[in-house]
């Protein structure tokens, strides 16, 4: 199994801000804080300077056989100077806001705006926005940002880019607005400011053409939120009139009852509805593999979405993880949203096809996570097949598990498309789609 070294540099730091407060205020932080404050009211000038006043002060251990103690004392002193300096440039009065995006995209750029408010009457200069420690998988694409002049009374607005290349929930720590002291290697007290936490979303693989047998289904009670575009309807109720009804359905014996316009409130009840399903089972782990499925998943979404059907998504591991969007029920952030918080990394043992099939998630640099699975677990997916008309399954695997869920649809007599990553299959069930082609952003023909 290989490893992600930039994830095992932060194997200690929580994922969630209140995970990190909480580590703040025990006894990690409670032993930590004074080494905290001096690192925080230096400034990048000033911590270059106590490391070279570190060096200077053991080398200069030896007093009576050398000279370099005179070295760590100049070294020293403009440290101790400025740090009392800095008590006299706190930004009092100015307000700092945040604002950052509700979603990213993996590896897509995201500006985070800051801004700056002085509601006092005095004016500050040379002001620097410290940036929080980013999570393993995020960097920073743009320079600190520098204020030069803030005067009374007026707002300054600043913005900085970032990326991360993992999807999941993102929770940042506070941005931080600092003064610099005189002698540049303090900072006066600042301000602090945060935003909430956002998830960083499955990239939406470029589906150019899919191919799908569609066909109107009765559901059964309709869906209220459908738009009226189809075979059938069904009257669902009398509403009051809004501007934009249309005159044909007036009721006009309601009208006549109530005093005021009534309208009749239809329902279709005969529509298409493509089912979508994503099984991340995978004889051997491999997360890049994985995460071009998840895209996979996200743009075969994003181009059904275009048009008038309903689509079910079925995540499936080991666990049904349903959600339905189109036509006025959901939108595709939505979907985005849900791919991004699901822990899907998930390999099967070879050989575990048996009656109490084992399940190991291998998640890298993480302790194994071991679960048992029903030997029937696929048949948890037979109640969606009742309103479907057509369903499209994305595999990792083309393992007795897939070809089982693949059968079983077509013996309900559904058309079924099914795709499978960098696996032979059998064209005449499967479509084989590399990998690499979906990463890399290259348009998929399915």
């Amino acid at each position: 199994m290989s490893f992600n070294l930039a994830r095992l540099n932060h194997v200690f730091i929580p994922t969630r801000r209140s995970e990190r407060d909480r580590l703040r205020r025990g006894w990690v932080g409670r032993i930590s804080w004074p080494f905290a404050h001096v690192y925080f009211a230096l400034s990048e000038e000033g911590r270059v300077a106590a490391i070279f006043a570190l060096l200077a002060a053991f080398a200069g251990l030896d007093i009576h056989n050398g000279n370099n103690h005179w070295l760590w004392c100049g070294l020293f002193a403009p440290l101790v100077v400025a740090y009392l300096l800095r008590f006299a440039f706190p930004l009092n009065g100015v307000r700092m806001e945040v604002h950052g995006p509700d979603r990213l995209a993996v590896d897509a750029p995201g500006e985070i705006e800051i801004t700056l408010t002085n509601s006092s009457d005095r004016d500050y200069s040379n002001i620097r926005v410290e940036r929080p420690l980013l999570p393993w998988d995020g960097r920073w694409t743009t320079k600190r940002p520098v204020i030069a002049e803030l005067p009374a009374g007026t707002s300054k607005r600043v913005r900085v880019a970032v990326r991360f290349s993992a999807r999941g929930q993102h929770d940042l720590d506070a941005f931080r607005a600092v003064s610099v002291a005189p002698l540049g290697l303090t900072v006066g007290r600042g301000v602090e400011a945060s935003f909430p936490a956002f998830p960083v979303v499955p990239r939406l693989a470029r589906i150019e053409r899919l191919e799908l047998p569609m066909a109107h289904r009765y559901q059964r009670g309709g869906v209220s939120l459908a738009s009226k575009i189809g075979e059938s309807t069904e009257l669902l109720g009398l509403r009051p009139y809004r501007r934009g009804d249309r005159m044909r359905d007036l009721h006009p014996r309601s009208w006549a009852r109530l005093g005021e316009p009534v309208v009749r409130e239809y329902q279709q009840e005969y529509f298409s509805r493509v089912g979508v399903i994503l099984t991340t089972e995978m004889t051997k782990p491999d997360e890049a593999r994985l995460e071009a499925a998840v895209s996979l998943t996200a743009g075969v979404v994003g181009y059904l979405t275009r048009g008038e059907a309903l689509i079910d998504v079925l995540v499936t591991d080991g666990k049904i993880h349903p959600i339905t969007v189109g036509r006025g029920l959901g939108h595709l952030e939505q979907v985005l949203d849900h791919l991004s918080t699901i822990e899907l990394l998930r390999a099967v043992k070879p050989g575990s096809e048996g009656r109490r099939g084992r399940l190991r998630a291998r998640l890298e640099g993480r302790q194994t996570l071991e679960m048992e699975i029903p030997e029937a677990w696929d048949g948890r997916l037979q109640p969606y097949f009742e309103s479907l008309s057509c369903v499209i399954v994305i595999a990792l695997d083309w393992g007795p598990r897939q070809r089982s869920i693949v059968a079983q649809i077509s013996a309900t007599g559904l058309s079924c498309r099914a795709v499978v990553l960098d696996v032979e299959a059998d064209p005449a069930v499967a479509t084989t789609v590399d990998s690499q082609m979906v990463s890399s952003g290259e348009a998929v023909f399915l």
